[in-house]
């Protein structure tokens, strides 16, 4: 976010977001009311939206099956996808493939993940 940091200069900009792969870096200028509404799609179903967060500042990463297929090594083949909020890109990327891995991991403090199986059909909530 430092190259597009300096975009907040400019006045009516609300809010800034880098997003690659469907992850996503975030910030919301100090005293705008901004909210980034992030959809979580389901696994099965790339239209359905199966958890919503409401966001200001920060980054979000899925990892998952449903877009580049089996490129994950996981023991565990009932974890379809992980998704992780946190402060910083690149670790909630390492934290969701990480999850996807073992999503008995523990989490740092600053990082909430949300890890979707298969068989339970609903989601197994983890947070730090």
């Amino acid at each position: 976010m430092i190259f597009l940091k300096p975009l907040f200069k400019i006045e009516h900009i609300q809010a800034i977001n880098l997003i690659g792969g469907g992850d996503m870096q975030f910030e919301t200028r100090n005293g705008s009311n901004w909210v980034f509404d992030i959809g979580i799609v389901n696994p099965y179903s790339k239209k359905e939206i199966i958890k919503t967060l409401a966001l200001t500042t920060g980054a979000i990463a899925t990892s998952g099956i449903s877009e580049r297929g089996e490129h994950i090594y996981r023991r565990n083949k009932s974890v379809l996808q992980a998704t992780v909020v946190g402060t910083s890109l690149q670790e909630t990327d390492v934290w969701a493939t990480a999850l996807m891995v073992n999503p008995k991991a523990s989490l740092p403090k600053n990082i909430t993940g949300f890890v979707f199986y298969a068989l339970e059909g609903d989601e197994n909530v983890k947070n730090s």
